[in-house]
């Protein structure tokens, strides 16, 4: 049976691998160092999938620091974020908070994992999509509930799904569920050699919530990751929304923890 620490690494390369991509496919800032990754988007809005840095369990924090100093010190935007791995923090967090950052939440978000299908209880019917012509289009129809939930723009909404960062690939679906327009949304991506997938930005209109519709959607999303040939499934939980995935069976193991400047 994997180990915990065993999961947390799968866990960490997965956001890896869909961090990297996402900037490689919006022709966005990357910078690979020792144990380290260092992104832009290009976005106003400050958020962890978007421009900051992810350390490493074993990551070189004084390179990764003199790196985001050069990338953005100069950056008119005043807020950038390091997300540390969960084994790295006892060791990187007072050269972190040296340099001038702060916990965000000493809480952390809890990564939470999945080793099997979910039986299906559910009520919502969930439109399951790859992200081709059809899943281009699925996206410009659902760039609004992402922009309710998590209170962004339009134009960083559909800079985060559209312009061919999600498109063509075989291991990825778009999910929405529709009450005459889309209510609820998902993602999910699987690295082509990889058996771990990976569940992202579920959001659902603050008009329809209380109703069960980001429990549905996710029991088809993560069935849906099995059904291509994962072992495993991830995905990052907020607190207020850790409930909803305890009770479809995703254990926590591990808590990322995000220093802002």
């Amino acid at each position: 049976m994997d180990t915990q620490d065993t999961q947390l690494v799968r866990a960490h390369d997965q956001l890896l691998f869909t961090i990297k991509r996402r900037m490689k496919r919006t022709g966005g800032l990357l910078i690979e160092g020792d144990g380290f990754v260092v992104y832009d988007m290009g976005i106003s809005e400050a958020d962890t999938h978007m421009r900051g840095a992810c350390l490493d369990a074993d990551g070189n924090v004084s390179a990764l620091l003199d790196t985001m100093e050069r990338t953005f010190d100069s950056d008119p935007r005043d807020e950038w974020t390091i997300r540390v791995h969960p084994c790295a923090l006892n060791n990187t967090r007072s050269q972190i908070e040296s340099a001038g950052y702060r916990c965000r939440d000493e809480k952390g978000a809890p990564i939470m994992v999945v080793t099997q299908p979910i039986e299906r209880h559910t009520v919502f019917q969930t439109e399951l999509v790859p992200l081709d012509t059809q899943g281009e289009q699925l996206l410009k129809e659902a760039s609004p509930v992402l922009e309710d939930a998590f209170e962004l723009s339009k134009k960083t909404s559909c800079h985060l799904l559209l312009g061919g960062g999600w498109t063509t690939d075989p291991y990825c679906r778009a999910a929405v569920i529709r009450q005459d327009r889309p209510v609820c949304f998902g993602m999910l991506t699987m690295a082509p050699n990889a058996k771990t997938a990976g569940i992202y930005y579920i959001a659902t209109l603050s008009s329809c919530r209380g109703q069960g519709l980001a429990k549905d959607l996710v029991t088809d999303l993560t069935n849906e990751a099995f059904r291509l040939g994962a072992r495993e499934v991830i995905l990052q939980a907020s607190e207020l929304g850790k409930f909803v995935y305890d009770r479809l069976g995703y254990q926590e193991i591990g808590r990322y923890y995000s220093f802002r400047r």
